[in-house]
């Protein structure tokens, strides 16, 4: 099928217009899998915001609740060994096509060697900004985590949240109801954050004007779906985005105390 680069006409015929309305209702429509053509999709986005300028790589379905989207590289060889899409989540078309086009940002960064201080930095989101500026068909999302997106699970979980309060900026840890309940395993992680910031001078919290640990223990079952961690150690851990829907269930939880780190 043939691609027209114009916002509202994206195709020739005018029968697929009309499926396609109905293909980006936000409101009714949930992507299936099973009839969820990666490749096509890939070739779309990439016609109307990238000017057809990635390489088209291998194209997966994973069952992730961490990572709605994940691009993995060829390292050592160049350009991007496959992109791939979380069908765990019940998300619309539009939710979609926006986790899509977030991977194939990463995708355009690695295939032409563009150097970002981090995967997420000031050039991602100046490029992500400027494909949303683009087109107002989509929205792409500045992380891939499960943050954005809601789950269907009912059932309540007790959970601990760590929100790190960084400046301005607020990201999160999950533990499970074993942990947050251990005061001595929380203040032994303390005690080595505090280390840790104290002989690394150069690390992401010296950087900063501020930081501040919130405790929390929630049993709201929008928060299931992130991955608990079983041990509080500094090694290995997991932040998430905490946008306001999620600060504001964290917050509906109990508020076990406040810490100021520097």
């Amino acid at each position: 099928m043939k691609y027209i680069k114009k916002p509202y006409k994206l195709f020739e015929t005018p029968e697929y217009m009309m499926t396609f309305e109905t293909f980006l209702n936000e409101n009714t429509t949930h992507i299936n899998p099973r009839n969820t053509n990666l490749s096509d999709d890939f070739d779309f986005i990439n016609d109307l915001i990238f000017d057809n300028k990635i390489t088209k790589p291998k194209l997966l379905w994973f069952k992730s609740k961490n990572k709605i989207g994940l691009t993995t590289f060829n390292y050592g060889k160049g350009g991007v060994k496959e992109i791939k899409i979380s069908n765990y989540y019940n998300i619309t078309r539009v939710q979609y096509l926006g986790v899509l086009a977030h991977e194939m940002v990463h995708a355009y960064i690695e295939e032409y060697n563009i150097i970002d201080n981090n995967s997420h930095g000031r050039v991602f989101k100046r490029i992500l900004n400027t494909l949303n500026n683009k087109q107002d068909l989509f929205v792409i999302y500045p992380r891939e985590d499960a943050a954005y997106f809601p789950v269907s699970d009912k059932v309540k979980k007790e959970i601990g949240v760590l929100l790190f309060r960084v400046d301005n900026d607020i990201s999160g840890i999950f533990i499970n109801k074993k942990l947050i309940n251990d005061a001595d395993a929380l203040s032994d992680f303390i005690y080595n954050l505090k280390e840790y910031i104290r002989k690394n001078p150069l690390n992401i919290f010296n950087r900063n004007k501020s930081v501040e640990i919130d405790f929390y223990k929630c049993d709201d079952p929008e928060l299931s779906k992130f991955k608990l961690k079983t041990k509080l150690i500094l090694s290995g851990l997991q932040f998430f985005t905490i946008t306001d829907d999620i600060l504001g269930k964290i917050k509906s939880g109990e508020l076990l105390k406040i810490m100021k780190i520097k």
